[in-house]
């Protein structure tokens, strides 16, 4: 007859403890942890851009400003100066040798960033504040969004407009105001409007392609995965939803299927993005903090709290780095290797094998016996790098 044992918690940690021939036990409290802080600006950084290779990251700030830094050292590289008023949002080129910054002052420019020089100016009449600009994926346009409600699509070179896209709800009680735009692709773009619509448009058409929302959801922002099939938005409160998009039905409305809802954030979701491999998600909320979720059973992996609130944040290239703007500073998050518990690394000999057998022994028997164990390998411990930064050492991981 098989014996069963009544298992408690105190043997099962016991037992944990005293296997693997002396290895300690292991634990991650927070996934990511800042390594980096870059400082330099002398007002609020209101957005963020890394450089396609990862090397550089872009900041814009209410100093009138854009910096860029070297994302290794977190030495400052350009100054960009040149707006008469806030710097609200900014972007790379594809190539990486080129910079666009969206301002207050009613105009956007575009920087060749090995001479730190302005190339063309965005201006348009009455279009006022610049609320979003992205370069076009091969890098000859730029898309913008701006406080007149109007998504403009912008020759690059010459800085003259190419296409608008304004009111595209076709109907006679209600249209919208566009206040954020992106590309999908070299060929598409997708809009959300201020009465929670979001439509898809390809760039020659007159007309979108498809919409979807019913004025009930609060699309004043959306982020697309890499591969296009899933998207986040903002959802009810202070939550954010994740939807799985699908083929347009027969009246051009985009199907989608809710996904998950991504509840925790004390304030309101103003933000968000997926990594570039599509496993994470990252949003961020005027409670002052960012949040990296896990897109395999969507829960939260990790709460980034830099002390005040977040105003911009990205994954990095490579997806291992997150950039994080919170007052006039900026922080380079990593996630951190797991760490030992209690301190401890290696037990003595004597002492690991009356544990792996104690252990053993209250655990599990099988027909009575309790089986042969085998040794396993001690882990050594790495030694962590000190990251370097410009103005100052690099914090300790909250524990």
């Amino acid at each position: 007859m098989r014996f069963r044992p009544r298992v408690s918690l105190r043997a099962l940690v016991l037992g944990v403890l005293a296997c693997g021939s002396g290895m300690a036990v292991y634990v991650q409290f927070e996934p990511w942890a800042p390594v980096l802080w870059l400082r330099g600006h002398s007002d609020t950084v209101t957005s963020l851009a890394w450089s396609p290779d990862g090397k550089s990251l872009l900041s814009g700030s209410r100093d009138k400003t854009a910096r860029t830094w070297n994302a290794e050292s977190g030495a400052p590289l350009k100054v960009l100066s040149g707006h008469e008023h806030a710097v609200t949002c900014v972007d790379f080129s594809p190539e990486g040798a080129r910079a666009v910054t969206g301002s207050k002052d009613e105009t956007a420019q575009i920087w060749d960033l090995s001479s730190g020089k302005v190339t063309a100016t965005l201006k348009s009449n009455f279009c006022g504040e610049f609320f979003s600009v992205k370069f076009s994926p091969d890098g000859k346009h730029v898309l913008s969004t701006s406080q007149d409600g109007i998504a403009r699509l912008w020759d690059s070179e010459l800085g003259q407009p190419r296409r608008i896209f304004a009111r595209y709800r076709q109907s006679a009680d209600r249209t919208g105001l566009c206040v954020s735009a992106e590309f999908v692709n070299r060929t598409h773009i997708v809009m959300t409007t201020a009465d929670g619509d979001m439509s898809c448009w390809k760039i020659e058409a007159t007309t979108p392609e498809s919409f979807f929302g019913d004025g009930r959801l609060a699309f004043r922002w959306a982020a697309f995965s890499k591969d296009g099939g899933t998207l986040l938005s903002p959802g009810i409160r202070h939550e954010a939803q994740a939807w799985q998009s699908g083929e347009k039905n027969d009246s051009s409305r985009m199907e989608v299927q809710p996904l998950a809802t991504l509840g925790g954030h004390r304030g309101a979701v103003i933000g968000g993005g997926f990594s570039p491999d599509g496993e994470r998600v990252l949003t961020l909320s005027t409670d002052g903090t960012a949040r990296v979720w896990s897109t395999k059973d969507w829960k939260c992996v990790s709460v980034m709290d830099p002390g005040t609130r977040v105003q911009a944040a990205a994954f990095s290239p490579d997806g291992k780095r997150i950039a994080v703007a919170a007052n006039r500073n900026i922080s380079l998050w990593e996630q951190r290797r797991p760490e030992p518990l209690w301190g401890i690394t290696a037990l003595p000999q004597f002492w690991t094998t009356l544990l792996f057998g104690i252990g053993f022994v209250i655990v599990a028997w099988r027909d009575g016996k309790a089986p042969v164990p085998k040794p396993g390998a001690t882990r050594k411990e790495e030694e962590e790098s000190s990251a370097e930064t410009v103005t100052a050492e690099v914090p300790k991981a909250q524990q």
